[in-house]
């Protein structure tokens, strides 16, 4: 009978020896191939001391692999030495949860045939729903005894929406941001995927348990952007917001300061994961938390050959004005130009981290206390070349008129308050996906049409909004959800 591989972690190099009498797929992890075979799974070493814990199998989440669990990560090693038996799986990094969830399934009765016992299962970001489909969807019941979620998008994630939505469309379409994984995480898409599974997930005996982060850290943090815009949904870990890593019939266990990569690392959430393998099942019936900020976003995006100027407005009474200039390469000469003429230098310079949506993608940034109202400016060049550079601008706004202009959930209706907005003066302009189907309309003219959704599936629905404020200052928000519309023309989003 052939053998099992194991991996030992050693300084310089991952050696993988042959150990248990059990046929198991295993491959090697080099630079040139850091995601490794889709379906392989991997035995951990055993542990030191023996003792009757269940095994536990760690599922990574998008654009990721095994590795994410042991590479700049202490998780393996804790849980294997608190005397834990390990395993880990390689799934499609940019793949649905449909696919991924049949492939898990097939590997967890491997896997549990392995072992002889039921897994205990830790997944991260989109890990949890390739879990949970997996368990629901693919017959995987027999092999799981409880789940813990990290910082999983059950709900979507908005910086998927974005992703798919008009002004990303350039940058998105050459780093892949666009792929099957960040197609179904749109909110409205998951919605319908909730339709599909929440009534069967609680039907099934098995304890589920969510932990999230809420602090995706300061200026200057690799996943400061992804807070500043999904700020407006509430607390986030700068790829998922805390509303969104809940489940209605799961125990949340704790939403801690952590960031979407902290989140999964040993050092900073094992004390809070570990207990749960070891708790007596328990369920909490979660409300979603309000929207603590006021906050909101400018969305600009296309592409450019040598040079690049865009502009914006920013009300009065703005608190922070937060720039972000993405493109897929670094760009040396990014300028942020005030109306009076005052210019900064986007020279926060970071490349997307591994699970970020835009992973691939530059990001050049600054950040502006009370910026004057009025007109700014954001110029860009690049280097003489033969293709355009696409990019993708994001501008957060805390305070001004965040508060005073909201979008309906249900339609692409723009709710103002006229104390202090002139609904008489703000245009609209809205994209399907990537088409035009409204240009500057009046509120009365918008009210009077309804958007074209002429089949069933998911709708990426992207408003700009500009207008005046009490003062006859300008204003300016873009606006960006997801829609599902089911096979009988009914409306499904967050």
């Amino acid at each position: 009978m052939q053998t099992s591989r194991i991996f030992v972690i050693l300084t310089s190099l991952t050696l993988f020896l042959l150990c248990t009498p059990m046929i198991v797929e295993a491959g090697s992890f080099g630079k040139g191939d850091p995601y490794g075979p889709v379906g392989e799974w991997y035995i951990g070493e055993d542990p030191i001391s023996p003792n009757d814990k269940p095994p536990v199998l760690f599922v990574h989440g998008y654009n990721s692999s095994s590795l994410t669990w042991w590479e700049d990560n202490d998780m393996y090693d804790l849980f294997r030495d608190a005397g834990y038996q390990t395993a880990f799986i390689n799934l499609h990094p940019d793949k649905d949860m449909w696919k991924n969830g049949e492939i898990l399934s097939d590997k967890l009765e491997e896997i549990y045939q392995h072992f002889g016992e039921e897994l205990m299962v830790i997944a991260h970001s989109k890990g949890g729903l390739d879990t949970q489909t997996a368990l629901v969807h693919f017959d995987a019941e027999p092999y799981i005894s409880r789940v813990v979620t990290l910082s999983s998008p059950h709900h979507g994630s908005e910086l998927a929406d974005l992703a798919h939505s008009n002004w990303a469309s350039w940058l998105t379409g050459i780093i892949g941001a666009r792929s099957e994984a960040t197609e179904s995480l749109q909110t409205g898409a998951m919605s319908q995927f909730r339709t599909q599974t929440d009534s069967l997930a609680q039907e099934i005996d098995i304890p589920f348990y969510t932990i999230s982060g809420n602090d995706p850290g300061s200026f200057s943090s690799a996943l400061y952007w992804g807070r500043m815009y999904l700020n407006s949904y509430g607390e986030n870990d700068g790829s998922v917001t805390v509303n969104h890593s809940k489940l209605s019939y799961a125990y949340e266990s704790t939403s801690g300061p952590w960031n979407h990569t902290e989140v999964k690392t040993g050092e900073f959430t094992y004390p809070f994961v570990e207990p749960l393998l070891r708790a007596e099942a328990s369920y909490h019936n979660h409300e979603k938390q309000g929207i603590p900020y006021e906050t909101g976003s400018i969305i600009r995006g296309g592409e450019f050959e040598e040079q690049v100027e865009t502009v914006f407005n920013i009300e009065p009474n703005v608190d922070t004005a937060s720039v972000h200039f993405l493109a897929p390469k670094q760009l040396e000469n990014a300028q942020l130009i005030a109306p009076d003429g005052k210019e900064y230098t986007l020279g926060d310079i970071h490349q997307e981290e591994e699970n970020a949506v835009f992973e691939g993608a530059w990001t050049h940034s600054i950040e502006v206390e009370n910026p004057p109202k009025g007109e700014w400016t954001i110029n860009v060049e690049g280097e003489p070349q033969d293709e355009t550079i696409p990019y993708m601008l994001v501008v957060g706004l805390e305070g001004g008129v965040s508060g005073d202009v909201k979008m309906s959930s249900n339609s692409a209706d723009i709710l103002l308050d006229e104390n202090t907005l002139d609904h008489n003066k703000t245009s609209y302009t809205i994209h399907m996906d990537d088409v035009l189907v409204v240009k500057d309309s009046s509120q009365a003219s918008l009210q009077s049409r309804s958007l074209p959704y002429d089949q069933e599936g998911a709708y990426t629905i992207t408003v700009d909004v500009s207008g005046e404020t009490s003062d006859q200052s300008t204003f300016e928000r873009t606006f960006i959800y997801n829609i599902y519309i089911d096979k009988n023309g009914n409306k499904l989003t967050q």
